[in-house]
């Protein structure tokens, strides 16, 4: 498992191929397609970014805390791939390839903070990973709402599961981690 250094050179590549994509499709309209979707992922996603109540799933380990810690970002919203981890392949010297686009129409560096909590909280990243990221303004705020879309996602995929308890649950320390970055305390 890569950490320190090495863990943010590697998702640093990827951080770089997906600021590439979006620069290439920052002129892009907004799919319409987007206002259709009814999945796990796009309830997350909505109740990240306040368009569906977060009093839907207040009963959801570390909704309440997170929801509390949003602040409004002033980055245009624009087509963005929203699940860059384990999706763009690499070959010498060849660009990055972008695969299984998973499109949602937020800022840009909403899919910086995914890749970044996604290795925080299942590749056991630690916090030097965030050094890399200190040129985004308001980065806190976009891994808060990112870790919001994730827990609301991943306890829609398992409704019948018992809450993890905080010795197991992969979130605990990374949303510590994002309220303290959040800037709401």
């Amino acid at each position: 498992m890569a950490t320190g250094a090495l863990a943010w050179r590697r998702r640093s590549r990827l951080a770089r191929a997906g600021e590439a994509f979006h620069t290439a499709v920052r002129a892009e309209p907004r799919p319409a397609f987007l206002d259709e979707r009814a999945d796990p992922w796009a309830t997350g996603d909505r109740v990240a970014w306040d368009e569906l109540p977060v009093s839907d799933f207040a009963g959801t380990k570390h909704v309440a805390r997170l929801a509390a810690a949003r602040r409004p970002v002033d980055t245009p919203d624009q087509l963005i791939h929203g699940d860059l981890t384990g999706n763009v392949l690499f070959a010498e010297g060849l660009p990055p390839a972008n695969i299984d686009l998973s499109p949602y129409w937020r800022p840009a560096a909403f899919a910086t903070a995914i890749v970044v909590a996604d290795a925080l909280v299942w590749e056991a990243a630690d916090a030097s990973l965030l050094s890399g990221v200190g040129h985004i303004e308001q980065f806190g705020q976009y891994l808060v709402r990112t870790l919001l879309y994730r827990v609301i996602t991943d306890r829609a995929h398992r409704p019948e599961d018992p809450p993890r308890a905080d010795v197991n649950d992969p979130y605990r320390p990374v949303v510590e981690m994002a309220i303290d970055l959040s800037g709401a305390i």
